[in-house]
């Protein structure tokens, strides 16, 4: 077994030795349309990962994202807005020598809504797989801009945010 472990923590250093830490910001645009009922939400989130690199231009990150609503919808007289998200993907990227990259990634997120009319709310949280994709442009060595978009049962988000690596 120690040999095992010593083969893998070995064979993982090549990995380790080439990652480094990217975290952001983004503005979300959540959208659901369902039997002619149309809902948007925006939101604010901020993102940690820790970026893989591999052999090439290929890439994988492991990453968090976590925000709060900024805006709310009403719907038939009820104020629906997001109280928290929660998402947890692992994104493949490819990089282009131009500074363009793409990527895709699964994602298992929670979202947590709050709705209220006439002093009475309630609030529902459910966890839902998604995947996504999206392009993005590094400014710097550091520093990135991307556009971004997922899908959840039916429900789209959108989204832009600003990448810094450290």
């Amino acid at each position: 077994m120690k040999k095992f472990i010593t083969v893998v923590l070995l064979s993982a250093m090549p990995f380790a030795a080439n990652a480094e830490w990217v975290g952001g910001v983004g503005y979300l645009n959540l959208s659901d349309s369902e039997g002619g009922v149309d809902i948007s939400l925006n939101a604010i989130a901020a993102s940690i990962g820790y970026r893989f690199e591999s052999e090439g231009d290929f890439s994988f990150m492991p990453e968090l994202r976590f925000g709060t609503g900024v805006g709310d919808d009403d719907l038939f007289g009820v104020s629906v807005e997001i109280d928290s998200i929660l998402a947890l993907s692992v994104r493949g990227q490819y990089d282009y020598d131009s500074g363009v990259y793409l990527f895709g990634a699964p994602a298992y997120a929670n979202l947590d809504l709050k709705a209220s009319a006439g002093g009475v709310s309630a609030s529902e949280d459910d966890w839902e797989f998604g995947i996504g994709g999206g392009i993005g442009y590094m400014f710097s060595d550091r520093a990135s801009g991307e556009f971004l978009y997922e899908t959840y049962d039916g429900t789209d988000v959108i989204g832009v945010a600003v990448k810094v690596s450290f």
